[in-house]
């Protein structure tokens, strides 16, 4: 027979000191408790022949309120009960939610059993209870009583009698606890012998025997206080953007079953007290905390974890107000790992996985992608929780990996991973998938080697070049690879085939491009295309070169020798470029980079060019190297370079007469004579000498720029001259200007610079860029000290400012030439013309106040703007109101979409 579970429930209100009646309900409690969760057990008479999981005994009185939990153990809380035989007593149900009978007798029974079957969640019977309910006709004051004691700890209980009633005799309908009598009718005393729950049932008669009272409830007895249910453990993520978590444990006192004294109370007397007890070496990790901090009234844990993989093993450990001692389960606070996600990419439906039949599969590890601070740690389980691999692959459990060989053809969908990963003991679960397996028929492969130099190869060379069908497994004999019809092979190559690899080899003596064209036949009927390339080069050849080339001294010349040679002939893959110049080896001239030497240049598109400052003589000998991918370099004959006489200076430019102006606010200066240098003699130094030396009075000659400057005054006006300047290097080259004259004058008419188009709008304040500006040369003076005169027809609102700018707002439209007069120091009058263009003022504005729009349709709004010249960008004004969200704008043209 099944050994009874001792009684386990959660604690719901604190009640009564021992022995207190409660005259509201004349109730009476003598223990501190919730609704029992755990089996009870049957007084002595009624325990022979049990058999069930769970046994329970219930008194209740007709037309009192009757409520009683069935006693279950933890494990059997979430599951289905059911009345499977017999019939509750009239008026009372069962809520299978609650566990709890209620309900108010209205009938009289004794022993009225039913049977009880619980089913988990596939259906299945997992327990069954068998409870046995007594109902009693009571007359008189109905007391309910409830009493609870340790089994050897004395205990003394009494029934109270409310004021007023005086009891004659006793009747006992059912015994006291073992080890528990009855004294002087109405005490409970002694010492419990046995654990159970106990029912009770004692009437109390008057000296004429008629009923006057009956208590009637239970009294449990415990071996020590219990933990109501298994107290559950809390490993959990980290979540949130802070990436932390909060923890909170049961309460101890809110766990407790039944205790002797007060479960959670200040009063040092008759509280439980309890002690946190940690399995093996350990403590509280950081972030946690034990509350109260400095009282053992009550004990729960509390804290924010904010690291990956922490935990702590626990248990509550509760001492009564008798001594004994009690314990909760064990369990576990702590943190996961990072929370990782195996799923498909992106918005795909599954991850498909592609294979071939008969191809060997080594696929990679699957990954655990995660997106918090840590990474994925510890060992880890791969299962497959729903679907199937392919024939003949099989899954790594330790990484995920799909190995194997498919032996068909296969489609499989939906295949779901769990994967569990543990660290430091705390196992975490992840869904993975789901996977799609795509098992196609294995295609061949024909892999070509175009041989060492890609195809390339010079003529009387070796060449090997090979077709190779791939992989082995899907061969199907008989199969074979063939040169196509018409295909004809370069002379001196030829062809064979062995198991799968079709070889083309030999020395080719005919220079020429082939592409060969092949068939591989699959002994399924299978057929697939290679080609292999074979381009044969001809002998390097450079053709012949002048042996002597010829510059003269400072010149250049864009093409001082050309050589050719036989572009085809080189085989990729040698130096770049194929074609480059030595210099002789009494000289060492670097010419492959190409660099510069003393101005000459040799270029990879095969020309020398450019000249040269080195003195006349002969340079040399030097000569052209081509080499490609062979490394078999072959030369051009040897070349001299000879440097010739230099072009003698000329004369470029020489000017008469040489113009200077009265009375200019800047210094004037001329060059009467530019003289020519041959290109690379530009840097030569030259001297200058003018005669006669005598020059007007306040002109001066710079003889190393050939310039005559100054100021002119009035003294000097007229003509002078003439004058001869000579230009002589640093070689003793020289030249002469032709005679010329110097005329000293007054100042041209005065000249206006060009002015940019002004542009404004009206009733906006005017900004004009530039402003007007004359030519040096032609003002006596300089212009500030000048005077802007006035100003004909300048637009409205517009006034002309003492430096010739315009400032105002204008005040119309207008678009005109303004003429604005100027006079130089001299009191010289000259002019400047200004085109002024004033816009209207801004606005913007569309056609319509309301527009109607069908429902569906396409449509637009586009608003016209008035006086924007530079352009505008747009934007809903400050007091619009906003555009639905199926209506566009755009900042660009200001149009409104309607979708």
């Amino acid at each position: 027979m099944l050994k009874k579970i001792l009684a386990t429930a959660l604690l719901a209100v604190l009640t009564v000191t021992s022995a207190a009646a409660v005259d509201f309900d004349q109730s009476y409690y003598f223990r501190y408790n919730t609704a029992a969760t755990a089996t009870t057990s049957p007084s002595e008479e009624e325990e022979e022949g049990q058999s069930k999981d769970i046994t329970a005994f219930f008194v209740g009185a007709v037309g009192k309120t009757f409520s009683e939990r069935l006693p279950l153990k933890a494990e059997w809380l979430d599951d289905n009960w059911q009345v499977t035989k017999g019939a509750l007593p009239p008026g009372i149900s069962f809520n299978n939610q609650t566990m709890e009978f209620t309900g108010e007798p209205t009938v009289a029974g004794v022993g009225t059993v039913v049977e009880l079957t619980g089913f988990g969640t596939n259906g299945k019977p997992v327990a069954d209870a068998e409870v046995t309910f007594s109902m009693y006709e009571l007359v008189g004051v109905q007391p309910k009583v409830s009493f609870y004691a340790h089994t050897g700890k004395y205990t003394l209980r009494q029934l109270e009698l409310p004021d007023g009633v005086a009891v004659a005799n006793w009747r006992y309908d059912r015994p006291a606890p073992p080890g528990i009598e009855m004294k002087k009718g109405r005490n409970f005393d002694g010492t419990p012998t046995t654990a159970g729950s106990y029912p009770i049932l004692i009437r109390g008669y008057d000296y004429l025997g008629k009923q006057i009272i009956a208590f009637f409830g239970s009294f449990i007895v415990e071996d020590a206080p219990t933990f109501a249910y298994t107290i559950p453990d809390q490993v959990v993520p980290l979540g949130g953007a802070a990436q932390q978590t909060t923890i909170t444990s049961a309460a101890a006192s809110s766990v407790l079953s039944y205790s002797v004294g007060v479960p959670a109370d200040p009063d040092d007397m008759t509280r439980v007290r309890y002690v946190l007890e940690y399995d093996g070496p350990g403590s509280l990790f950081d972030g946690l905390r034990k509350y109260p901090p400095l009282k053992t009234n009550d004990l729960w844990v509390h804290g924010v974890a904010t690291s990956y993989y922490q935990s702590v093993k626990l248990r509550y450990k509760a001492v009564d107000t008798d001594g004994t001692i009690g314990y909760s389960n064990w369990f576990t606070l702590g943190t996961l790992g990072p929370q990782a996600e195996c799923k498909p990419y992106l918005n795909q439906a599954s991850i498909l996985v592609n294979m071939q039949a008969l191809v060997p599969y080594d696929g990679a590890t699957i990954p655990l992608y995660t997106d918090g601070k840590g990474a994925v740690r510890g060992s880890r389980v791969y299962s497959i929780t729903s679907g199937s691999l392919p024939d003949g692959i099989t899954m790594d459990t330790a990484t995920g990996a799909f190995k194997g060989t498919p032996v068909k053809e296969q489609l499989l969908q939906g295949m779901m991973l769990n994967v569990a990963v543990t660290n430091d003991g705390i196992t975490d679960n992840f869904e993975c998938g789901p996977y799609d397996f795509s098992v196609k028929k294995a295609l061949v492969s024909l892999d070509v080697d175009n041989g060492p130099m890609n195809g390339h190869v010079r003529v009387n060379k070796p060449f090997t070049g090979t077709i190779t069908a791939s992989p082995p497994l899907a061969l199907i004999q008989p199969y074979s690879i063939t040169l196509d019809a018409g295909q004809v092979l370069p002379a001196g190559l030829s062809a064979a085939y062995s198991n799968g690899v079709m070889t083309v080899s030999g020395t080719p003596t005919v220079p020429g491009d082939h592409s060969l064209l092949f068939t591989f036949k699959n002994g399924d009927g299978e057929e697939r295309k290679a080609t292999l390339n074979v381009e044969v080069h001809d002998e390097l050849k450079i053709d012949p070169i002048p042996t002597n080339v010829s510059v003269k001294q400072y010149d250049v010349s864009n093409n001082l020798m050309a050589v050719t040679y036989d572009a085809a002939a080189v085989v990729p893959g040698g130096p770049q470029p194929p074609l480059t110049l030595e210099g002789g080896a009494p000289f060492g001239f670097d010419f492959n980079t190409p660099l510069t030497w003393q101005g000459l240049v040799a270029y990879s598109d095969d020309t020398l060019l450019g000249g040269t400052k080195l003195p006349e003589g002969r340079y040399g000998p030097f000569r052209y190297k081509l080499e490609d991918a062979y490394n078999q370099p072959i030369y051009s004959s040897y070349f001299y370079i000879t440097v010739t006489k230099r072009d003698p200076m000329g004369v470029e430019t020489t000017v008469n007469p040489v113009e200077f102006y009265l009375g200019t606010g800047a210094p004037q200066s001329q060059l009467p004579l530019v003289v020519w240098q041959p290109p690379l003699a530009a840097d030569l130094d030259v001297q200058y000498t003018i005669s006669p030396t005598g020059m007007p009075t306040d002109l001066g000659f710079n003889p190393d720029s050939g310039e005559i400057s100054g100021f002119p005054n009035d003294n000097a006006r007229g003509v002078h001259g003439p004058y001869v300047i000579t230009a002589i290097d640093a070689e003793q080259y020289q030249v002469s200007s032709d005679p010329f004259m110097i005329d000293i004058k007054d100042p041209p008419p005065i000249s206006a610079q060009p002015l940019n188009l002004q542009q404004g709008n009206v009733n906006i304040t005017f900004k004009m860029s530039g402003k007007p500006t004359f030519a040096p040369l032609t003002l006596v003076g300089n212009q500030d000290e000048g005077t802007f005169v006035r100003a004909d027809n300048p637009p409205p609102g517009l006034t002309m400012n003492s430096d010739g700018t315009f400032s105002g707002i204008p005040t119309a439209v207008f678009d005109g030439i303004t003429t604005v007069v100027f006079k130089d120091k001299a009191n010289r009058e000259g002019t400047v013309d200004i085109h002024f263009r004033i816009h209207p003022e801004l606005n913007v504005y569309t056609d319509k106040s309301e527009y109607t729009v069908a429902r569906l349709a396409d449509a637009s709004i586009t608003p016209t703007t008035v006086g924007f010249f530079r352009g505008a960008t747009f934007a809903l004004a400050p007091t619009s109101a906003q555009l639905p969200t199926s209506m566009g704008f755009n900042t660009t043209t200001g149009i409104i979409t309607v979708r």
